[in-house]
Parts: structure tokens; sequence; C-alpha cells
């Protein structure tokens, strides 16, 4: 299990294991004022990094993740109404694992599954007010252990794209006419 805490309660989200221990820092960019292609680099406690997600844009549609040396593992590829958005896991040209999203306000449930359909993993999203106007949120991730690369990387990559995917559909910049697929 891992926990992604949210970027309100200071410099990035933190990453903890099931035990407690922080295992990652997520650092980002939103582009020139909230404009361009968002970005977001996991990297361990020492500032080493480990992944990095990418938008893709109009040429290269869906959300990019590579390892520390920029080399791509796999894509993120979204569609579907706000509320219950589906995303597709693909390695090279083949789909490795789907994602399946039920959203509200306040509230994200997802199922992971493989290219078989069998589940893999499990995502929420949690939140609690700290404030009269502050709360904070994380994402929690369960997932099986024993992910062989490529699927295991693209789903721990899975909180950051969703966040990703979310935040600019909460944003309205998902196209003029209905979304456009990442």
């Amino acid at each position: 299990m891992f926990e992604y805490d949210s970027p309100q309660t200071g410099d990035g989200w933190l990453v903890w294991d099931a035990t407690g221990a922080l295992v990652a820092r997520v650092a980002g960019t939103t582009g020139f004022q909230g404009l361009g292609a968002l970005r977001y680099q996991l990297v361990d406690p020492r500032g080493l990094p480990l992944l990095l997600l990418e938008e893709g844009g109009p040429a290269r549609p869906g959300l990019h993740v590579s390892d520390a040396f920029r080399r791509l593992l796999g894509t993120v590829r979204g569609w579907g109404a706000n509320e219950t958005p589906r995303y597709e896991l693909v390695a090279g040209d083949a789909p490795v694992g789907a994602v399946d999203v039920t959203t509200t306000r306040y509230t994200i449930d997802a199922r992971l599954a493989d290219a078989h359909g069998r589940e893999v993993a499990v995502l929420s999203k949690g939140l609690e007010r700290v404030g009269p106007l502050r709360h904070r949120s994380w994402l929690s991730l369960t997932r099986d252990p024993d992910l062989a690369d490529p699927l295991r990387l693209l789903v721990v990559a899975t909180p950051l794209a969703l966040h990703m995917d979310l935040s600019r559909r909460s944003n309205g910049d998902t196209g003029s006419d209905g979304w456009d697929p990442l």
C-alpha cells in the first residue's frame, strides 16, 4: 500500500508505504501559469528520480511514464465522462492493463486490472478537514506486490496520472466539444 499525500500540505506530495515510511516525493509543474504540459516527477527521499509523468499533447496523446533515464515505460490513455472515466495502460503498442474510475465531488475510487481483467490494485481518495477553509486529501493505492514491469510501474504512476487528468477536467481544459482522449 502507498499513500500519496496531497500537495496542499506542503512542498510536493509525499509518498508513504504501509508502515508509514517515506518512500518518495512528487514534484511537479503545471507549465506557465497553469498553461502548457503538466509534468510530475517521482523522486526517492534523497531526491533521485524514479519516474517521470508528462502530458503528451495533441501530437502524442496520453500521459507518458518514463524511468529515471527518460526511457518511455508506457502511456496512460483515457476517455469517458467526468464521473466515470476509464484509462488504458499501454506499453509499446500493447495494452497491459485498464483503470475504471468512479468520481464524486469528494471521492475517487478506482479498480486497476491487468490485460486479462484480473484486479491488481485499488485506488481511493481520502479527505479530511484541517480547518474551516483547508482540507487534507490523499490517494491510497493498494497493489499486488508481485506485479511485473511495466505494469507495476504504470500502476505506481496511476494516482498521479489520474490527478493530472482530473485536474485538467476540473479546470475545464478538456477540449471544445467534449473531452479529447488523452
